[in-house]
């Protein structure tokens, strides 16, 4: 049984893998440079405070325009519907925020999160349009075969899968096939996952269980989400496991809340990864890059227990 299983699984992701694959414009360079942040959420507060005029990207702007690829958590819908859920936290976002995340360069979403069926199927439904009409590419937020895209550029060819742990939903090991399938079909795996315990500063055993057997089933990397906090980034099979990135547009201000890493993956045409931390601290709803030397204070302590660090940068094969 466990066998036909994983044989359904495998025979539909083959099914998927062609359509889902979106080709990008050659640069002309053999690098691929990619950027990861963790939550972004442009409702509550943050919606208030655009309407007010402020940009949430005034000062990251230039930085997300040097990348082939930037990818964020989309924290919630993008939708104008009032038919939303009655609870505690229930996010919706403006539909010109589709426009604020193309014009900053955000291109790749994650949609695998507690918050993306805050107003059901049609904010969902909503959110996905909204981000075509931008040429914005999505993964996760649905059944196993909406998990994951594929983007080619520059030569290489990678897969991006969302996963949820958060709340009840697909169980994480429907995903090890696909990811083992995906690793065959790509040159470079990310899983974008959504887990944790929230304002935890460091990661759970169940955590670290399941981030190995994601690396095991294949991933090169784990960029992960929903703390609301950084949580520390173990090296496992020498690939980077990054248990929380902490927010990155969220209108919470306790002083952990306001603070996170983004990540930085160059890939080259020899199969090396190098991957730069880049830290920064929200002021109000916008984050500010830290400057070279508070920099390079917060790396030394990140990254102390890996020996191969460079400052905030570090390489590994994939």
């Amino acid at each position: 049984m466990k066998l036909l299983f994983i044989a359904v699984i495998i025979g539909v992701v083959n099914m998927f893998l062609q359509q889902q694959t979106v080709i990008v414009e050659n640069n002309n360079r053999d690098s691929l440079k990619m950027l990861f942040l963790g939550d972004v959420m442009l409702g509550r507060n943050v919606g208030k405070y655009i309407k007010e005029g402020t940009d949430p990207f005034l000062y990251i702007q230039k930085i997300t325009k040097n990348y082939d690829i930037v990818s964020a958590n989309l924290e919630g819908p993008i939708t104008d519907t009032t038919i939303c859920q009655k609870k505690a936290y229930s996010f919706k976002f403006s539909p010109d925020t589709a426009t604020m995340l193309a014009d900053n360069n955000i291109g790749l979403v994650s949609l695998a999160n507690n918050h993306s069926f805050d107003c059901y199927y049609k904010g969902l439904d909503d959110t996905r349009k909204y981000l075509t009409e931008n040429q914005i590419g999505y993964f996760g937020g649905g059944n196993s075969q909406q998990s994951f895209i594929i983007r080619e550029i520059n030569n290489h060819k990678i897969a991006f899968i969302g996963i949820d742990l958060s709340i009840g939903g697909i169980p994480t090991r429907v995903f090890y096939p696909i990811i083992e399938q995906l690793d065959k079909e790509n040159d470079f795996v990310v899983v974008n996952i959504h887990w944790g315990n929230e304002y935890k500063l460091n990661y759970s055993t169940a955590q670290q269980i399941v981030g190995h057997a994601l690396i095991d089933s294949g991933a090169d990397i784990i960029i992960g989400h929903h703390p609301h906090v950084i949580q520390p980034i173990e090296i496992y099979k020498n690939k980077p496991i990054f248990y929380s990135l902490g927010n990155f547009i969220f209108d919470q201000f306790a002083e952990q809340t306001t603070k996170g890493v983004a990540v930085e993956v160059v890939l080259d045409k020899k199969s090396t990864a190098t991957v730069r931390i880049l830290p920064y601290q929200r002021t109000g709803v916008q984050p500010i890059f830290f400057t070279k030397n508070k920099e390079e204070i917060f790396c030394n302590n990140f990254l102390q227990h890996i020996s191969s660090r460079k400052k905030c940068s570090f390489g590994f094969t994939y």
